[in-house]
């Protein structure tokens, strides 16, 4: 079966052009961190699925060991927005990205979001102790 890829950017949630109960496979990175935008979102993605289609998600998480949290916020805190400001001459942005990772939900917060969204079978995976979570649902 061909795939025919589309890609439609986050200011396209509620106005995308694609067609309803279409798609076989909807993925996001990095999806909005207020959760308003991220149930509308979430609730874009199940609207372009067919049924049976996958949803997944790669996004920053929660770390789950405590002694590698403190290395991780330790790391984003401290090296990040330096070599931020060391490369790219922006260390606002790269702090604001730092903050704006903590913002995003637990990986069971998301999941409940995802589920209130409509989809089902919804799990996790903790990718790097939780730095990194993949989140799966379906549409039935």
């Amino acid at each position: 079966m061909p795939v025919s890829p589309q890609y439609c950017g986050g200011q396209s949630v509620g106005g995308s052009p694609v067609q309803p109960r279409t798609g076989a496979l909807t993925s996001a990175s990095r999806p909005y961190p207020r959760r308003r935008k991220q149930a509308k979102a979430l609730k874009e993605a199940l609207r372009v699925l067919k049924p049976g289609g996958r949803f997944l998600c790669l996004e920053f998480s929660k770390v789950t060991n405590p002694v590698l949290e403190r290395l991780y916020d330790a790391y984003s805190f401290q090296v990040i927005p330096v070599l931020g400001e060391v490369i790219a001459g922006d260390w606002k942005s790269y702090q604001y990205l730092v903050e704006s990772i903590r913002k995003f939900p637990d990986q069971e917060e998301f999941k409940g979001l995802m589920e209130d969204a409509g989809f089902f079978c919804v799990q996790y995976f903790n990718l790097t102790g939780g730095v990194v979570a993949l989140h799966s649902g379906f549409k039935l």
